[in-house]
């Protein structure tokens, strides 16, 4: 479950932002995929980060 997963999470947001707060935007990545994403609490923890 996503609430179990709370660490991980945090950890994944900082890498997250290592790669999108990087210009030019044209060579960030377009999508960003979660295979398994169980109840998609890290998808929407990714978006709103």
């Amino acid at each position: 479950s996503g609430f179990q997963h709370q660490k991980y999470f945090a950890d994944l947001e900082e890498s997250i932002l290592s790669v999108f707060n990087q210009l030019p935007l044209e060579e960030q990545p377009k999508y960003i995929a979660d295979m398994g994403c169980g109840d998609g609490t890290l998808l929407k923890r990714v978006w709103e980060t």
